[in-house]
């Protein structure tokens, strides 16, 4: 457990770099970081709860299996096998590729970004995404890296990431649907072009994996009904944050009206966690997109001021020790549990 304790701190110390530091400062130290977390991630063993269910996945792409997963994963297990006759190196290719993504949203980072990357997302999602949600850690690192581009007007390229990142983790589409919905003010023209382009987009992809929805329904209909209290600690850390948003420089009437956004998205996310397991799923990933609407709200360069910068590092940090707690709860459960951790040549798969 002192391993992940100690990682995750510092996350918190480079939080505290990037707040204060120079672009340069932050940027090395921050890729410094990403690599402890990359050999971390990449030579476990069997570590994780869902880490023996993608050796399995692996295993069965590797002999060519019909596997009813996302395309662009199987492409890249299947690129990975051809690399490696090693499960282990393949399944740790994931968390390397993971975390050179999260590296170039890093390096074409601004300082609120970078706040962003290191006290909310990483103390939170670094462990969790790079050792156990695999397919949905690769499709959320593209979307990072596509919304940076969508700012920067590079929008073709913004486009392709995102089909990419679709292609990963087909729920992926609710961090799309959420952040590119409510992004931008409610007047502006081009604000109403992407919202249309998105409903459209939305709509077509949602007849094209019909099938797939369906069967998730369905698999999710199986786990036991979840009660009441599921997803407060989600509802908990953007309550927390929703404190930190009123010196953020834009107009209060926008400020009211992402507040307003926020609210409705987790309240509803948490009524469906209430009744069905799909909702913790959906929480877990507006939980890290809700944020953004603020951060790419304001002119890139434009300070975000101090408050928010606080908010994002308490907010992640209770996110944090929920993340810890989950992790020591999970020893001996399973056979691929957090702890112990140990390297991937102590166990021979």
């Amino acid at each position: 457990m002192i391993w992940y304790s100690l990682i995750t701190s510092l996350c918190f110390v480079q939080y505290l770099v990037a707040r204060g530091a120079k672009s340069t400062i932050f940027k090395a130290t921050g890729i410094v970081l990403l690599l402890i977390f990359s050999t971390f991630s990449a030579l476990r063993g069997m570590v994780g709860t869902d880490t023996w269910s993608y050796y399995s996945i692996v295993e069965q792409i590797r002999y060519n299996t019909l596997i009813g997963i996302e395309p662009g994963f199987v492409a890249l297990t299947r690129f990975l096998t051809l690399v490696s006759d090693s499960n282990s190196l393949v399944v740790g290719g994931f968390a390397v590729l993971f975390f050179s993504i999260i590296a170039i949203f890093l390096y074409n980072s601004t300082r609120i970004e970078a706040i962003y990357l290191f006290g909310f997302f990483a103390p939170q999602y670094f462990v969790m995404y790079s050792m156990n949600g695999l397919r949905i850690g690769l499709a959320s690192a593209i979307f990072l890296i596509s919304v940076q581009f969508w700012r920067m007007n590079r929008t073709v390229l913004c486009v392709v990431l995102l089909m990419l990142s679709i292609s990963f983790h087909f729920s992926i589409l609710i961090a799309i649907a959420v952040f590119f919905l409510f992004v931008g003010n409610s007047v502006g023209l081009r604000s109403q072009l992407l919202r249309l382009s998105v409903v459209v987009s939305l709509v077509v992809a949602s007849l094209s994996l019909q099938s797939y929805f369906s069967e998730q329904v369905a698999t999710y209909s199986t786990f036991q009904k979840l009660g009441f209290l599921s997803g407060v600690s989600f509802l908990a850390k953007i309550s927390i944050l929703m404190l930190f948003i009123w010196g953020i420089p834009m107009p209060r009437k926008e400020i009211f009206s992402k507040f307003a956004i926020c609210v409705v998205v987790t309240l509803t996310c948490y009524g469906i966690a209430s009744v069905s397991y799909a909702g913790l799923r959906m929480l877990d990933i507006v939980a890290w997109v809700l944020p953004l609407l603020f951060i790419y709200s304001v002119d890139r360069g434009v300070p975000m001021g101090k408050r928010y910068s606080l908010g994002l590092g308490i907010a992640g940090l209770i996110g944090a020790i929920g993340v810890l707690r989950n992790i020591l709860d999970s020893s001996g459960h399973g056979i691929a549990s957090f702890l112990p951790y140990h390297f991937f040549w102590e166990v021979a798969l």
